[in-house]
This record gives structure tokens, sequence and C-alpha cells, in this order.
């Protein structure tokens, strides 16, 4: 990944920025991820620490988590002794990925290491003495571990730093060598940065200066995923956008995180999607195989009323159909006589009908069901990191995924689900749910019946609440402009979006969340307008789901 040491060092010094910083707060995102909520020049800031093995990070964040709900006993041992502490300074362990935090907190002074190395990342809590307090992972002596992360024990950086140069004062330069072997700081990632503008003819002292000057973050996203880096990445040769470096590493990182945990669920729902193509398939041609079952009830109708003119023991009967006055050819059973021949058919008959109606029950289950991960797929497509645990905690419950062990817990399922809200003048609220469990819970069990519901016309979208019997037009129009934004087709000129009171709806028996049947309904044509779309972000948004 691109976060080494020469992105940490220019992140260091915007963190440097906001020291000394009060930690009011410590919150557990995950078992690897922390956020250090505080204060700092008289506003608050919040710092994200991640040890996730593919996505080390460290920044100030604005970005929504959700708070884990899970026992973390080196979240507690954070909280008793960094809580109401004050971060008095930080330093860069040379050019290494590793920062030093220098902590007070009850008149006793801790430093907290973060030391972001990849797959060996981790977070250490030492006291004045440089004995370890506490470990996010702990390690004792072994062959797989060079040192002792254990309570008691003396801290020592993970490894040995004399073997590398520092970039900033090289001795030696051997351009046709991997930089990460002669220097400190340098990822796989840069080195191929450096390597490609080398061969353009810039030199390595002009590309430490640009990177060491550089207070921005220039992201790229490839096939392979997001890259980024403090000097642009030519050698990737595609069109990049760029940040102030600390709100860059904050959306580079969150869509990180974001793609991880829609990536699984993008491969489920194609997966499901394929797998219900191939079962609707198969269950139409089945249907066209018994839908002729009719006809055995006019054999069986017209052998009863015959079976006194045909033959014993012949193979088939030609009798005059009593609606159409077709001749129709009846095979027979030699063995049987008319009238049993008459029962097999009203037998048959019977069993067809039976399959006919058991197969077009399990046709419309079918494409509910591809209705469902079609809406599911939409909603990916627009999925922030939250929205993606709400759709896998769905799909959990429904039983396509495993639900996590110590995760699944009966008070984490039955947590009402945070819905976006815009407010407006005279009490007027607008809600807007962005997956299927906010879509269920919003219209379902948190709007009132007298509301009114907007939905996009036969596309995937957001299910959106207006707080009011008799809105105004001009609220009417912002809530049918929310729910065209938060639908497929937003980039859409024009869009029909349905509304109509919540009474009116109907839940399909059996339908997957989020669906519904409209009843009497009207219908509004908005164009979805990026400007309007943002001042309502800005303005009138005060709750995030």
């Amino acid at each position: 990944m691109a976060f080494d040491g020469l992105l940490m060092h220019q992140l260091a010094k915007e963190i440097k920025t906001n020291l000394p910083m009060t930690i009011n707060k410590i919150v557990q995102i995950s078992d690897k991820e922390i956020l250090l909520d505080g204060l700092s020049n008289e506003r608050n800031i919040r710092l994200i620490i991640s040890i996730h093995p593919q996505n080390n990070r460290i920044n100030f964040t604005e970005e929504n988590y959700s708070e884990s709900k899970q026992e973390n006993e080196f979240l507690l041992l954070l909280a008793k002794h960094l809580r109401a502490g004050v971060i008095q300074s930080m330093e860069q362990v040379g050019v290494e990925r590793i920062y030093c935090f220098q902590i007070s907190a009850k008149a006793v002074r801790y430093s907290l290491y973060i030391e972001l190395l990849g797959k060996d990342a981790n977070i250490i809590l030492v006291d004045e003495a440089n004995k370890i307090i506490g470990a996010m992972k702990q390690t004792s002596l072994s062959k797989t571990s060079t040192r002792t992360l254990t309570p008691e024990a003396v801290y020592h950086l993970p490894f040995d730093y004399s073997g590398k140069q520092n970039p900033f004062q090289p001795s030696s330069i051997n351009e046709s060598e991997s930089l990460v072997t002669q220097f400190h700081g340098f990822s796989p990632l840069l080195n191929r940065e450096f390597q490609y503008r080398l061969q353009q003819g810039q030199s390595f002292y002009e590309i430490m200066h640009e990177l060491n000057s550089s207070d921005k973050l220039y992201l790229s996203e490839t096939e392979q995923g997001i890259q980024f880096h403090s000097i642009p990445l030519t050698h990737l040769r595609g069109e990049s956008t760029f940040y102030p470096i600390m709100e860059g590493v904050d959306i580079a990182l969150y869509k990180m995180l974001t793609r991880r945990r829609t990536d699984s669920l993008h491969l489920l729902v194609r997966k499901e999607l394929i797998k219900r193509s191939r079962k609707l398939s198969k269950l139409e041609k089945a249907v066209l195989e018994v839908g002729h079952f009719e006809q055995y009830r006019t054999y069986a109708d017209l052998l009863y009323t015959y079976y006194h003119l045909l033959p014993r023991n012949a193979a088939s009967a030609d009798l005059e159909d009593f609606v159409t006055g077709e001749l129709l050819h009846i095979p027979l059973d030699t063995k049987l006589s008319a009238k049993q021949n008459a029962q097999k058919y009203y037998e048959k008959y019977h069993k067809g009908k039976f399959a006919y109606t058991k197969l077009k029950e399990q046709i419309v289950l079918s494409k509910m069901e591809s209705d469902y991960f079609c809406m599911l797929e939409s909603r990916l497509e627009q999925a922030d990191s939250i929205d993606a645990l709400e759709i896998r905690r769905e799909l959990e419950k429904h039983g396509y995924f495993k639900a996590k062990k110590n995760q699944s817990t009966k008070k984490k399922q039955n947590r009402k689900p945070s819905i976006m809200t815009f407010q407006f003048d005279h009490d007027i609220k607008i809600f807007v749910g962005k997956n299927s469990i906010q879509n269920d819970y919003l219209t379902f069990h948190y709007a009132k019946k007298e509301d009114i519901w907007l939905h996009v016309k036969s596309y995937h979208g957001a299910h959106v609440v207006i707080n009011n019997a008799t809105p105004d037009e001009e609220t009417l129009y912002y809530g049918a402009l929310l729910a065209a934004y938060f639908s497929q087709i937003k980039a859409s000129g024009s869009v029909e979006v349905n509304y109509c009171q919540v009474k009116t709806l109907k839940k399909p028996k059996g339908a997957p969340m989020g669906m519904v049947l409209l009843g009497a309904h009207k219908t509004i044509y908005v164009r979805p307008m990026e400007d309007v779309i943002q001042k309502l972000l800005t303005e009138n948004l005060v709750q995030m789901a």
C-alpha cells in the first residue's frame, strides 16, 4: 500500500499543527481501528488509527464510522490511562512507519507508539520507564516474533534501522537498484514513481524536494484499486485528483474501506442474480411442460361421455371437442378400460394443475428475489461504509452471509437503523432510507400513516418520507429531488417520482426487506440538480445514516 514512511513524514507536519490535543473519548470502530475524539485549538477533531493489514493508516477524519459494540480489553486499557489526557507532542521514528505520541494524563507521562507495518501493524502503550502497559496485538518471543509485546516487557523498536540511508540526506544513490532497499520510507509504489521520473530526466533531489514541499495528496483510481501519494503518480498515466493532504488521506482510505466492504457484497449479489436467472429459466421451461394440463381434463371428459362407444383395448380414440368441434386424437392405455383411461387423465390433470400453480408461485417468488438483488446491486453503487455494513447485516439475517462470531449479538441485530434526516422550516423533516434495512424501517415502522412517501418510478432507489400530510410545493420538490438523487437513475435528465401517503402502501407477503406495493398515488417530474442537492446536503442535513 502507499501509506509509507515518506507519506507519514508529510502527514506528521499536519498532525503536529493540531497539538496539543485533549483526548475526550476513545472509540472502537472495529477490532483493528480506534478513534481518538478530542479538542484542539478550541475545535473538535477526531484522529483515526487503523492497523488493518491492508489499510494501515492514521489521520484526522470527518467521515462517519459506526461504533463497535464488541468489548476490547486494549480499548478499556487506553480509556483507563489516556482519557482526559493531552497529546503534547509526536515524533516519527526516522523516516519509518512509526509515530510516537507523548501523552500526559493524571500527572503521568505515556508514550503511545503507532506502528503501521502492514500485517505487523500495532498500537502499543508504554510507561515512563519504557515498559509496555498493553498492546493491541500482544506477542511473546518466539520463532515468528523477534520481540515480546506483553505487559511489563521493555519496549524495543521492531527492527534495526542502521542498514538504510535517510532519503533527505543521501550519501550515495544507485538509480539502477530499488530505492526500497537503499532508503528508509520508500514503498514499492513510490519506488516505481521515482524510477519512472528518473528515466524522464528528473533528478532524485528534485523529486525529493517536490515531495517534501507537498501539502497535497494525489489520488489515482486504477483497476487494481485506489493509489495515492503526496506527489502525482505520473507512472500510472491516468487522471488524478488532489486534495489537502489530510483530507485526501481521509477520502482515499474511506473509499478503500468502503470498496473492501462492498466488493464481497457485489460478488455475492452478482452470484445470486445469476443463480436466480438460471432458476427462473428452468421454472419457465417447466411451466411450459406442464401448461397443457387443461387438455387432460378435456380428454377425461370426452372419454367419460363416449366410453360406451369405444372398443375394448383400443390404443387411441378420435373424439370431437365439445367447445371447438375439433377432432382430438387421444392416446389410450390398452391395459385399461375407457373409464379407467378417463380416470388416469383426471389424475394427470390434477397433478398438472397443482404443479402449474406451485411453479407459478415459485416464478413470482424468484422474480421478487431477483428484483431484491437488483435493488441491492443498485444500492451498493451508492453505498458508503456504514451502508455496506447494514446491507451485510441484512444479508446475514437472510442467511446469505454467515454472521461473524461475537458480532451478531441480539442487541446488535435489534439496533434501530440511523436514517438520513433533512431539517426545514416549520419543523418539516425529510427522511431518506439508503438501503433495504433503512427503507423497511422508515416506511413500515418509523413513518406515520399520514406522512408523504416518495420513490422513483420503475427503478430502484431510496424510500423518502416527508413528515407532513400536505407539504407545500417546495418541500414536495425537495423530497422528489432526494428520491431521484438516491436512485439508480440519478444521472437522468428527467425523473418520474411517485408519491402517496404511507397508509396506502402494502408489503407483499414473503417479500424481501424494502419492497412495497403501491396503491393510489400521484407523480411528479424532477431533474436532479447537483447544486441544489449539495445545498441540501450542506445546509439541511442534520443526521447522516
